[in-house]
């Protein structure tokens, strides 16, 4: 879902990244070898809280202003475990247009079963409008 060129595409094997970009503070990326999934997790979530609740003296960020969570505007990765009957598909793209939510890719799997993965990749789209969705 990133391209080849950035900087994420980079980090392999054990090692983690956060990537983060800003209105103050352009780009910025943490890097560096991980404890494992579940405390490298908690430990990034920590300091998202910390920076969130304006704990600005643990980072080297001055003056970080929140943005509005519903304004913010992203591609989304979406899947979804959907009954395997004919409409479906066109009911999850109909719950998306509803909401300006515009499909830039969908991948549906077969797998032999009654309930099947749809995978869905979102053109830009606001937060608010997904969580609506």
């Amino acid at each position: 879902m990133i391209p080849k060129q950035h900087e994420l595409a980079f980090v392999k094997d054990e090692l983690n990244a956060v990537y983060i970009v800003g209105e103050n503070i352009t780009k910025a990326m943490l890097y560096g070898k991980g404890a494992g999934q579940l405390p490298t997790a908690t430990v990034v979530l920590g300091d998202v809280i910390d920076i969130a609740k304006g704990a600005q003296s643990n980072f080297y960020f001055e003056n970080v202003k929140i943005k509005n969570i519903d304004k913010i505007k992203s591609r989304y990765y979406l899947r979804y475990n959907v009954v395997d009957k004919p409409g479906v598909l066109a009911k999850v793209a109909r719950i998306l247009g509803d909401n300006n939510i515009s499909i830039a890719g969908v991948q549906q799997k077969e797998i032999n079963k009654d309930v099947v993965p749809v995978v869905v990749i979102t053109h830009e789209a606001t937060e608010e409008n997904l969580i609506n969705q």
